[in-house]
Formats: C-alpha cells, sequence, structure tokens
C-alpha cells in the first residue's frame, strides 16, 4: 500500500523487487534487490541525479495509482476473508465427524 500510496500523489518510487511490489509498481519507478544496501542507494542518487527521472517516474506513478480502486480493493479483501474463514470452518466441520 506505501508504494501505490506514494505513487497516487507523486512521489517517485524506489521499491524492493519482492512480492507484489514489481506488479504493483507496474514499471512507475525504479526496484532494487532489497538485501543489497549499494543498490537501494544507488536507485534513490538516480532519482536524485538524473534529469528528469523522478519527474517522468511521478507522471508515470500517479498514472499507474489511478488504475487501482480503493473500493475494488476493499471488495476483493473482504472476499477473501470470507472465503478463508468458509475453508477453516468446512475443515473444522469436517474433523468434527
Amino acid at each position: 500500500m506505501p508504494v501505490l500510496e506514494a505513487m497516487a500523489v507523486g512521489v517517485p518510487v524506489v521499491a524492493a523487487r519482492r512480492g507484489s511490489l514489481p506488479e504493483v509498481l507496474g514499471g512507475a519507478g525504479l526496484l532494487v534487490d532489497p538485501d543489497r544496501p549499494a543498490d537501494i542507494a544507488h536507485a534513490i542518487a538516480r532519482m536524485l541525479d538524473e534529469d528528469g527521472l523522478a519527474a517522468a517516474c511521478a507522471r508515470r506513478g500517479i498514472a499507474r495509482a489511478a488504475a487501482f480502486r480503493w473500493d475494488e480493493t476493499a471488495d476483493r479483501v473482504r472476499n477473501t476473508y470470507r472465503a478463508a474463514m468458509e475453508r477453516r470452518a468446512h475443515r473444522a466441520a469436517r474433523a468434527a465427524y
């Protein structure tokens, strides 16, 4: 969520190349190996030093963030929790027999 929130307000993003972050970022920022501090520092330096990079990432980030809708996300999270609870109840009912 922090990556998406940053993009939504035009903050250029440097994010870890882990989990869902590459999918969320979608090319609108820089991805780094979080286990390599030098890579993180280099990406931040690029954002600060390369002409136009931060502005281009900010523009792409705003456009990318617009593709995500909070109401749809809330529905998906709620449905995922409901499905998990139903599976757990079903397993518990089977174990009781």
